[in-house]
Parts: C-alpha cells; sequence; structure tokens
C-alpha cells in the first residue's frame, strides 16, 4: 500500500518498515517478529533525519505488540492503517512524532497533515486560527482583534503561537493578549501591522476553499477595497474524534499521544481595518 493510497485513512499508526514481512507467518507471529539488520539500518537513516531515536531501539517483542494491537482494532471494527515509517517520511507531523504504537488522525481538509489524537482537536484549530490570520494580513489588514463569543478561551489562546504573517507586515507594531470585555465579549487577541494597500491571497490555502465567508471578504477586499471586516472562526465538527474513540483506542493496547483533549465547540470572531497605517510608517 503507497501512502497516496493510505492517506485517505483518517486514523494512522506507524511501523516499522519490515512490520509486514515479519509479520506474514504464524510462526513468525508466535515468537514475535524480528527487526533485521536491514530494517535497524533504514530505520537509523530515517530516525537520524527526522524521526525520534527512539525507532533504532525497536526491538522483536515491541514490534509483535504492534501487529497484535492493529488486528485487535481490525477485528473490533476500526478503520486503522499501519503505515511504514519510510512512507510515513512523505507526511508532516509535529515535532517529535511519529513514535510507535501512538495513533494519529489525518487533518479534515489536509490529507498529508497528521497529528496525535489526544490532540487533534488543539493542533486543527490552531492551524485553522493561524491561517485566518495569515489571510487577512496577507489581504492587507492593519488591526486585527479576535474576541470570544463561546467554546475554548482566553487560557487556550494564551498557548497559541503568533500566528502574525512578519513576511506581509514587516513594521508590525505589536500583538497583545487580552481579557478585557468589549459588549460581554471576551478580547483574545489583539494585532497592529503595517497594512497593506496591495491585497493578494496566500499560497496553498487549506482551509480558504472552504469557507465561503472567507473567501467574500476576500473577493470584497481584492476587487471592492473593502475597509472594515468581521470574520468568524468556527470550529464546531469533532470529525469523529471524542471521549469514545479515546476510549476504544487505550482499550485496544495503543497510546494516544499524550493527555487526551476533548473537541469543544468554539466561535471566534476577527475584526479589523484594512489599509496602510500611516503610524507604522
Amino acid at each position: 500500500m503507497s501512502a497516496t493510497e493510505s492517506e485517505w485513512n483518517q486514523l494512522i499508526t506507524v511501523v516499522p518498515d519490515n512490520y509486514h514481512k515479519d509479520a506474514a507467518t504464524k510462526e513468525e507471529q508466535s515468537a514475535g517478529p524480528n527487526v533485521t539488520n536491514e530494517a535497524v539500518k533504514l530505520i537509523a537513516g530515517v530516525a537520524g533525519t527526522m524521526f525520534p531515536l527512539g525507532w533504532i531501539l525497536l526491538g522483536g517483542l515491541a514490534v509483535k505488540s504492534i501487529y497484535d494491537a492493529v488486528n485487535k482494532a481490525r477485528s473490533s471494527g476500526l478503520d486503522m492503517t499501519p503505515l511504514p515509517l519510510s512512507e510515513a517520511k512523505l507526511l508532516s507531523f509535529p515535532p517529535g512524532h511519529p513514535m510507535p504504537k501512538v495513533v494519529y488522525c489525518r487533518h479534515p481538509a489536509n490529507a498529508s497533515l497528521y497529528y496525535p489524537l489526544a490532540s487533534f482537536h488543539r493542533h486543527v484549530f490552531e492551524h485553522k486560527f493561524a491561517e485566518a490570520v495569515k489571510l487577512l494580513g496577507v489581504l492587507g489588514a492593519r488591526e486585527i482583534s479576535v474576541k470570544h463569543l463561546k467554546g475554548w478561551s482566553r487560557d487556550f489562546a494564551a498557548e497559541i503561537s503568533s500566528p502574525i504573517p512578519t513576511s506581509s507586515a514587516p513594521a508590525q507594531v505589536g500583538v497583545t493578549a487580552s481579557a478585557h470585555s468589549e459588549s460581554g465579549e471576551s478580547v483574545l487577541f489583539k494585532a497592529t501591522l503595517k497594512g497593506s494597500d496591495k491585497p493578494r491571497l496566500i499560497e496553498s490555502p487549506t482551509w480558504l476553499p472552504h469557507e465561503s465567508m472567507w473567501q467574500t471578504i476576500a473577493d470584497l477586499r481584492i476587487e471592492c477595497g473593502l475597509h472594515e471586516f468581521s470574520l468568524s472562526l468556527n470550529y464546531e465538527e469533532d470529525y469523529q474524534v471524542n471521549a469514545s474513540l479515546n476510549a476504544k483506542i487505550k482499550d485496544l493496547g495503543f497510546d494516544v499521544g499524550g493527555k487526551f483533549e476533548d473537541h469543544v465547540s468554539t466561535i471566534w470572531t476577527m475584526n479589523g481595518i484594512f489599509g496602510v497605517n500611516a503610524n507604522a510608517m
């Protein structure tokens, strides 16, 4: 199975390249698949460039444990793909991943991104937020204010790395997080940028093609010179990644990659002004 075929599977666990070969016969299954010298060399080569070194130390019993867990998952009806390590390098994982026996979930709008099940929702929401801010930046925003309507709020926002697109706003004045209230809404994030009167779209967007209102804001800015904006950032779908799936994965003997964070239906609003900021000149 190629990475192209497997990328459409929502759940994967990464396995050594010798996994399918060594687990092919009943004799090897009962004894536990062995990690051959060739496989160790391949694992070490890959790990040395991009993957955690734990793969080098993965012994036969550990491979057998993975094999048994995958078989158990399939018997239970869980659609999870064991992806060879050499094919996993074609995908993108958070730093420090992938790790053996951890279950990863595919990004809902990007088939090359995989996140540990435990932090799936946090990663996906942060990715969406970052793209929204970058989009507003390249469209020429000079002021951005993010307010909480429901769901994840100040504590979550404080842990998000600043996604301000510095390439489009080299004269960034400031980014602040605040708990002040405006009309009953908590202000989570404020930014002042240089702004621009030459709006453009971001390259290779992930979320924009699926967000009709984002597209409308972009069209109005580029074609009609939109001056003020109000953009909604919604995260209301759990993509079937929930506490029930987390419990099932753990019962099957897999790791979810940390403490599981369940989905929280969230709406943030992003307001601001487009155009050059004369104070930042």
